[in-house]
């Protein structure tokens, strides 16, 4: 659940800074609860703005920050920086939803309240009726006209095909499904 925002490195090609992102990440880091903390990582991690108290540190994870603190001059010097990570895990409860329970157990539960998922987010669109979500279809491709864009679906339950209009498209799909439905859309193998 670790989350970073992009950096200028990261953004080399782009005609805009991370600098510039940064109010679009602040909003971010308060709708999904990032814990982390102002520390020696702020450079590399990027503005502390809204975050959560850092999730509590293991006994080991914390004798080891102690020991960098205590150095932290030294290390410093030789490049060498430790801090929190940023974690889109709540420390606290926050926006109706657990803080973390402590239990490990993460790998072993679906739907953990306390690690945030995108389904969160689109809960919420829903109930607030800024969206519609129409769960069951498989997006096949989607044709781009002046003014609309088609989706061509299968309904996964019945197998029965359908069209549907919207004035602008994301996909969201994972890196792999996105791509495989953008390349076949534009009949590109």
């Amino acid at each position: 659940a670790q989350v970073y925002r992009f950096n200028n490195q990261d953004l080399e090609a782009f005609p805009f800074k991370a600098k510039e992102l940064d109010p679009y990440y602040d909003i971010l880091t308060s709708h999904i609860g990032i814990s982390g903390k102002k520390d020696d990582l702020e450079l590399f991690h990027g503005s502390s703005n809204n975050l959560l108290p850092p999730l509590e540190l293991s006994a080991q994870g914390s004798n080891f920050l102690s020991g960098y603190e205590r150095l932290q001059q030294f290390f410093r010097k030789k490049h060498i920086h430790v801090g929190h990570p940023r974690l889109a895990v709540l420390s606290v409860d926050y926006n109706g939803r657990k803080k973390c329970a402590y239990d490990n157990l993460e790998f072993f539960q679906p739907h953990i309240s306390s690690i945030y998922s995108p389904a969160y987010t689109l809960r919420s669109l829903v109930m607030e009726r800024r969206i519609q979500y129409l769960p069951g279809y498989l997006i096949e491709r989607y044709e781009e006209k002046q003014d609309r864009v088609i989706l061509f679906t299968k309904n996964l339950n019945t197998g029965v095909k359908r069209k549907f209009q919207c004035r602008k498209l994301v996909l969201c799909l994972g890196a792999l499904n996105t791509a495989r439905v953008t390349l076949y859309s534009n009949r590109d193998y």
